[in-house]
């Protein structure tokens, strides 16, 4: 084979540039369609950690209560159902998510002594075990290493224990031992479409949420514009993750 037929016979071979644009554009709209599947997937894997978290959360409280005959609380005894969860941010908390993890872990991270007669945890029973956050400058999830004074909208303590998408769990115990978390406690999931916001009542000891991926409260309802927790209103539908749902 001659020269001129062998370079007639490469070209041949060789894209052209419409094939070539072609491949690309294909492989671009393959792509379009890939993403929206993996952020959904990566979302849904999202939401199973969270309300695994939260459900942990509430067994930890609820055992520690088992144990000792009460919540794990300040050393001043509330007499009201008490927001916990990450300072400064909404609905806002009472006590920061870290000092209760101290207790449930059996760390002192914080201080001073946060318990009821300032005992902490005497039996060194570790209710919850939460590896720290792979990282410390982003965490996403797991325990938090180092303050931060804003991170997804949110400040982050010490100890803190954050969920998929870098928030603290928020964290409601029934301190007045009614067996109800009251719905205007912080207004987080009272229907507020309705006068009726008592039908919204939680029978439960304590209950866990996270904020979800866009670490806000809810949705805003018509009409009203605060946010509630996605609850029993189908108006306040959200993606928060409730341990009750």
């Amino acid at each position: 084979m001659n020269l001129p037929d062998r370079c007639r016979l490469a070209l041949r071979k060789a894209f052209t540039l419409i094939e070539l644009i072609t491949v690309i554009a294909i492989i671009a709209i393959l792509m379009g369609l890939l993403l929206p599947t993996v952020t959904q997937v990566r979302n849904q894997a999202n939401r199973a950690k969270a309300k695994s978290d939260v459900l942990n959360i509430v067994t930890a409280v609820k055992s520690y209560y088992t144990d000792y005959g009460q919540y794990p609380g300040p050393s001043t005894a509330p007499t009201t159902d008490q927001i916990i969860g990450p300072l400064g941010a909404t609905p806002a908390a009472a006590y920061p998510n870290s000092y209760l993890m101290d207790v449930l872990r059996d760390v002192t991270d914080t201080s001073p002594a946060w318990m009821v007669s300032g005992t902490d945890n005497l039996r060194a029973t570790v209710y919850l075990d939460v590896p720290n956050a792979k990282s410390a400058s982003a965490p996403k999830g797991g325990i938090a290493t180092v303050a931060i004074g804003s991170y997804n909208g949110h400040a982050v303590n010490v100890g803190d224990f954050i969920d998929p998408w870098g928030t603290a769990y928020f964290v409601v115990i029934d301190y007045n031992y009614d067996n109800v978390i009251d719905p205007t406690t912080g207004n987080i999931w009272s229907d507020v479409n309705t006068a009726s916001a008592a039908t919204s009542v939680v029978r439960a000891g304590v209950i866990a949420f996270s904020l979800g991926v866009d670490g806000q409260l809810g949705t805003a309802v018509a009409g009203v514009g605060n946010k509630v927790l996605n609850a029993t209103s189908s108006a306040a539908a959200s993606d928060d993750v409730v341990s009750f749902q």
